[in-house]
């Protein structure tokens, strides 16, 4: 058997367990999207999101530029998503919840998936114009690149004192 290219977490008392993990990636409004942009350098940057049951995580950007030319040459991605963050700086630590996702970018062209991605956000992020949403997105016109992550791997994080 290949060895597991993820790595275990370093202090696995801290994991979330699954179920708490799922829940921040539902409820977050950002994630940090991190990918190897063709230069070689690393390229990181956030992004409005929405979780997909079972594995998936979709999001949309333009349809040309660094991010896109970036999933492009490399599939392989990770996004970083913060539940909650309290500095506590009487005791010099910051208490935390955090989810790592590792997976592959594939940019969504059927109709039907693209639809339901796009829906699936205004849903997250603009509940109460829902309705507004759908005629927006069903007359949106000008070039939109709507993209899945496929998970492979979630891991979730807490640390600090509550």
């Amino acid at each position: 058997m290949p060895p597991c290219p993820f790595p275990p977490l370093r202090r696995p008392g801290k994991a979330l367990d699954e179920a708490e993990a799922l829940d921040i990636l539902r409820r977050a409004s950002v994630a940090t999207l991190a990918c190897l942009s063709p230069t070689g350098y690393p390229y990181a940057v956030p992004l409005n999101f929405v979780f997909a049951e079972p594995a998936a995580v979709y999001f949309h950007c333009a349809a040309e530029g660094h991010k896109v030319e970036a999933l492009r040459s490399e599939a392989r991605v990770s996004l970083a998503v913060v539940g909650h963050a309290q500095v506590q700086p009487e005791r010099f630590t910051t208490s935390y919840a955090s989810v790592v996702v590792f997976g592959r970018a594939a940019l969504v062209t059927g109709a039907e998936e693209r639809r339901r991605a796009l829906m699936a956000l205004v849903a997250k992020y603009a509940p109460d114009f829902y309705e507004k949403g759908r005629a927006y997105v069903e007359g949106y016109r000008k070039p939109l690149a709507v993209w899945r992550v496929d998970v492979a791997r979630l891991t979730g994080k807490r640390g600090g004192a509550a």
